[in-house]
């Protein structure tokens, strides 16, 4: 019933009779209620909000599916750094081990504060590699699930849309977003 209640209120975040606040939530003002409609509002009005949410929606799966490559990239090469910084401490051990042996009298903490240093910039190259692989899956997985939410509920009153969206990337500014939406209602 919960879940069926906030499918219900994804309606009123795309209609301009909305209304919130903390102790309701978002609500009609028509009604000065939460909705209580079947499938579909009757008393829905669509317009600045509507292409608002198309145009944010879209604009991320877009960037979302700029960035795979770059991510992939990214992920690849910090795995790839990770992994070798392991196998350079590996081989640096074996060989300060074998220089102490032959010069007891060196002590070892030098060996383990240099050891821990190389694990600790090999954990930190693995663990960028995978948070920012985890972090474009899970941005990705939310935003398929945001447009696939609003796609189904525009798809309940008729309206279709085509949006042209052009994204110019620049470096250490800001990227330039330029869209063109056209909403269609059968």
């Amino acid at each position: 019933m919960n879940s069926e209640k906030t499918n219900l209120t994804k309606h009123c975040e795309l209609c301009l009779n909305q209304s919130i606040n903390f102790k309701k939530g978002i609500f009609c003002i028509l009604t000065n209620d939460k909705p209580k409609f079947d499938t579909k509002c009757n008393k829905i009005k669509f317009g600045k909000i509507l292409k608002e949410k198309i145009t944010d929606i879209n604009v991320e799966h877009k960037k979302i599916k700029m960035e795979k490559i770059w991510v992939y990239s990214y992920f690849t090469t910090f795995l790839i750094l990770g992994i070798g910084v392991f196998l350079l401490t590996h081989f640096f051990y074996e060989y300060i081990s074998e220089v102490l042996k032959i010069n007891t009298g060196k002590s070892t903490i030098l060996l383990i504060g240099l050891i821990t240093v190389f694990i600790s910039v090999g954990i930190a190259l693995l663990s960028y590699a995978f948070g920012m692989l985890n972090k474009h899956l899970f941005d990705k997985k939310s935003n398929l699930k945001n447009k696939k939410e609003l796609d189904s509920i525009l798809e309940l009153y008729n309206i279709k849309y085509e949006i042209n969206i052009d994204i110019k990337d620049r470096i250490l500014k800001p990227s330039q977003v330029k869209t063109d939406l056209k909403i269609i209602k059968n």
